[in-house]
Formats: structure tokens, sequence, C-alpha cells
């Protein structure tokens, strides 16, 4: 398994094409190889394929807007194959489809015709999950629903976030094998309040033995570190900290 660099981490540094240049620059005088893109500002596709290649960064995978993965798909699968990318990434479930199993009901309608296109490309939508898919409804949960109910999606599993809603990151993980190229790390730790902090990765609570075990087994090629929120540290130095301390363990 590779480290890369979830670029929504640094998305403050991402918004024109001079600082995305700068930003693949930095990530990869870090040590980072490879990407995935999020959060960026308007580019064309052939120049950030260019500034990921110079830079010597792969872009493995995206996070795209929700309504063009929808609408806009052969737009998207044509600057997919530009990057030499071969999975586009829905970032969370639009809210319209959030807080009930009919709505996960009609997330799946709409959004499975786009994942067999995908398919059909060679390409494959991979859903990223917060905490709020873990909430019962009626005891299913709408996480578990999408897994059972729609069998063309892969995954993009953050391990902090599987910690919040209450499951076992490394069991998640090895229930997903075979349909999670990219998983997301950021650690955890509690605040002063009892709440949870997201931290560099090896630098909080979470099990990366068994996590990294588990992402070994599900055969899994890229953990992707994204610190959505990095407090007091410099957004490129808390993914130096994060590569740094997998370089040990990986």
């Amino acid at each position: 398994m590779f480290a890369g660099a979830q670029l929504f981490t640094v998305r403050k540094y991402t918004q024109t094409p001079e600082d995305i240049r700068s930003t693949f620059k930095r990530i990869a005088e870090i040590g980072y190889k490879y990407a995935q893109v999020s959060a960026i500002g308007p580019i064309e596709a052939e120049e950030l394929r260019d500034i990921a290649t110079e830079s010597g960064v792969k872009i493995c995978n995206t996070h795209s807007n929700q309504d063009r993965i929808l609408n806009d798909t052969d737009a998207l699968i044509a600057e997919h194959k530009i990057y030499n990318c071969n999975q586009i990434g829905i970032g969370s479930m639009p809210p319209r489809y959030q807080g009930s199993i009919e709505g996960a009901k009609q997330f799946i309608a709409d959004y499975r015709p786009v994942a067999q296109k995908l398919l059909d490309n060679g390409m494959t939508l991979a859903y990223h999950n917060h905490a709020f898919e873990f909430v019962p409804f009626d005891g299913v949960r709408p996480f578990d629903y999408l897994v059972e109910n729609f069998e063309e999606l892969h995954f993009i599993p953050d391990v902090y976030w599987l910690q919040v809603a209450g499951k076992n990151p490394a069991k998640v993980l090895e229930s997903l094998k075979d349909r999670v190229e990219v998983c997301h790390f950021k650690d955890i730790v509690p605040d002063t309040e009892n709440k949870f902090k997201m931290a560099p990765v090896l630098e909080g609570n979470l099990d990366f033995d068994d996590i990294i075990a588990a992402c070994n087994k599900a055969n899994i090629q890229y953990c992707m570190v994204e610190q959505d929120l990095c407090y007091e540290l410099d957004p490129f130095d808390a993914l130096a900290i994060s590569y740094n301390n997998l370089q040990k363990v990986l």
C-alpha cells in the first residue's frame, strides 16, 4: 500500500493554477508520489495533468462535484482519461438523499447508471463516508444498504469517520474487500470537552496496526492522508508528519 495526499487538506492553497502547481511541488518535496484531487479551483484538465506529471505525482482518484457526476458524466470521464485516473469519487451523499432509507434507495436509482457507465469505461464510482450514513432507520443503516444493494459502487472508507460512527475501522475495511482501491487516513484524539479532533496519522488513538493489516487483506492500494482540520498546524506540516510516520509502518 502506498501513501498519498488528499488535496482537500490543503484546499486553501489550490484555488488558482499557480497555487495548484506550487502545492503539487510541495507535496512532492514531502515525499508523496500519489494524490487525490479535491476542492481545487478552475483549471484545464491538460494543465492539471501536466502539473502532476512535472511534479512526479500520480493522480489516483478525485472527489468530483456531485451534480457533475450525475449530469456531466461524459465530460468527467474525458477529463479523468486525460489525468490517466480511473476513479471518480463522490465526497458525500447529496443532502436530498440523506436521512432515510428511501433517500438511499433514490440515490442508488439515480447514480447506478453513472456507476455502470464508468465501469463500461474502465473506471469506478467510489463513495466517501462520514458518520451520518451509520444512523439506523428502522434498524437499517444507509451505509449497509449501499453496500448490499449498489454492487456497482466502490468505496473510499474514512477511518476517522468510521471510528466517530462507532464502527471498528479494520472490520469495515475487511468487509469491503475488492470494493476499495483508496482509503482515507487521519487520526483521532479527544479534546477537553469529550469531543473528537482530527490529528496527523499515528499521532492519535486509532489502531493503525489493525487498520493497515485490514487494508492489506482487503487489497487496498492507496491510503490518502486527509486532515480536514489541522487546527494550530500548518496543513503542509500535518501532511509531512503523517507521511513520515507512515513510512515507518507501511
